[in-house]
């Protein structure tokens, strides 16, 4: 598979779940996220095992698991710091994120509850990261899944 850069990133509230979407219903329905924000390369969006049990032949059972995302943003403002606090902290939110580039398909994270952080740094850029997670049980559908963009 190719490299891909995600430099597409999609917010709505947390609704159903799907497969495909096509890229009419993203610019309709969704919020490009940023508007006047950049994504940095340093996008990262994973599952891992959340809790586990070991068991006795050396192996562990995953009960459950964690969908995690983890983006940094610049050339923000306070505004749009305290626009990114209010429409993620304590609310559940979807997301896809998609390459501009390579644009047929992407990636979406359901549920998740995002936090904006601001890193300010002396001799570095300053940033927002932009960090959540979403637990579920290791036997219903997983949180992050591919989908296919029309």
């Amino acid at each position: 598979m190719a490299v891909r850069f995600y430099d597409k990133v999609f917010v709505r509230a947390a609704g159903a779940v799907f497969s495909t979407i096509g890229k009419a219903a993203l610019a309709g329905g969704w919020a490009l996220l940023p508007a006047s924000i950049q994504v940095t390369q340093e996008l990262n969006l994973k599952t891992e095992p959340d809790v586990t049990t070991a068991m006795g032949d050396g192996t562990d059972n995953v009960g459950s698991e964690a969908a995690t995302v983890d983006m940094q943003l610049i050339n923000f403002t306070g505004a749009n710091l305290s626009s990114l606090r209010s429409a993620f902290i304590n609310q559940q939110v979807d997301m896809v994120v998609y390459d501009s580039q390579a644009s047929g398909s992407g990636w979406a994270l359901f549920g998740v509850q995002l936090y904006p952080a601001p890193d300010v740094s002396g001799g570095k850029e300053q940033v927002i990261k932009l960090t959540g997670k979403r637990r579920y049980a290791s036997d219903t559908s997983p949180a992050m899944v591919p989908v296919t963009l029309t």
